[in-house]
């Protein structure tokens, strides 16, 4: 989902004003600043512990070189992966990725289901997310498209014998058929879309297949869904649009990373007529900062220390969300009869 890297360059590359005041040109460079002090941060950790990294649980990690396959234990689940890939190496070094993300969904699931949750992982990628969402789920349902990574989801689902999740290869959209795929960089596995706009930045695979979700669980017999992860990088609107049945009989707690983009949402208007009435919007803190352009510095140099420091925070918050769609961020859609159920900060 969001990382600090892509939020700094957006800020980073902004056109300025003509006419900058010192304050404006501070925030303009506090991107690169934070920057500069992590990668310091990271020097001094390596010379005071040469060779090693420090894992979630303090523990020292012995430290691979780039292309190595590994297995490692992490936060509460197995998981094999390759160190050239970042989500990857952000596992094997800290012990899971998107620490925020995957606790404010195990609540989420506890609070509003109990033991009877329906987890519904849209963009799946190599199975983190599902792995972990497995043990707090009855069912997890995980919907990945791209062959090769289909396969590294496979051995992750099969390391932690998670029995209660389904595989499903296919990608969601608004109407059945397929598409041109734009397949990510072998280090940026979760980088893969159906959206145009990633077609300078990945390389152009073929045609996948899509579905609508409202028939494809029919199909598949789930009849009901209680949280949604969807990372689709841009194609989020064209999914959800697909999942309106579900949205409106399920009333599920969905977490979208939102991409201003032609098949994701670009405004307000958007976005609400999407979900059914009802429902309310809410970022996601990262460690207790919201996904805004003045905290993006911020964030930026909190998101080396948690991944480097000796511990993963599982802290997060929600707050209202401000309608502002240029930056990426992790959103959250809450039916309005759920929202006091919802814890709004853990630790």
């Amino acid at each position: 989902m969001v990382h600090p890297h892509n939020l700094w360059y957006q800020v980073a590359v902004s056109p300025t004003k003509e006419r900058e005041t010192p304050r404006e040109r501070l925030a303009r460079h506090r991107p690169v600043i934070a920057n500069v002090a992590a990668v310091v941060s990271l020097l001094v950790l390596a010379y005071l512990t040469p060779g090693k990294a420090y894992l979630f649980d303090g523990r020292l990690q012995q430290t691979l070189g780039p292309d190595v396959d590994f297995e490692t234990q992490a936060q509460g689940f197995r998981y094999t992966g390759n160190t050239e890939n970042r989500i990857d190496r952000h596992i094997y070094y800290v012990g899971m990725w998107e620490s925020e993300v995957l606790c404010f969904m195990r609540d989420a699931i506890r609070a509003t289901s109990g033991e009877d949750g329906i987890f519904l992982d849209i963009g799946a990628n190599t199975g983190q997310h599902a792995v972990f969402m497995a043990k707090h789920s009855k069912e997890v349902h995980a919907i990945e498209p791209f062959p090769p990574v289909v396969e590294l989801l496979k051995q992750n689902i099969a390391l932690n014998e998670a029995r209660n999740v389904t595989v499903h290869a296919v990608g969601y959209s608004n109407e059945e058929g397929s598409l041109p795929f734009f397949a990510p960089p072998e280090e940026t596995l979760g980088r893969g879309s159906f959206d145009p706009k990633f077609s300078n930045l990945n390389r152009k695979l073929g045609d996948l297949p899509l579905v609508i979700g409202d028939d494809h669980l029919r199909a598949a017999d789930v009849s009901k869904v209680d949280v949604i992860k969807i990372d689709i990088e841009g194609y989020e609107r064209n999914a959800l649009e697909g999942l309106a049945e579900v949205l409106k009989k399920s009333r599920p707690v969905v977490v979208m990373e939102m991409n201003n983009a032609e098949g994701g949402f670009r405004n307000r208007a958007e976005l609400e007529a999407t979900f059914p009435e009802g429902y309310q919007f809410f970022d996601l803190l990262i460690g207790g900062l919201p996904d805004t352009e003045e905290s993006v510095w911020s964030r930026n140099f909190l998101g080396y220390v948690y991944t480097y420091g000796p511990e993963v925070s599982c802290e997060y918050g929600l707050t209202p969300f401000d309608y502002r769609f240029e930056l990426q961020r992790n959103v959250v859609a809450v039916p309005t009869e759920k929202v006091n159920v919802l814890p709004g900060r853990s630790t």
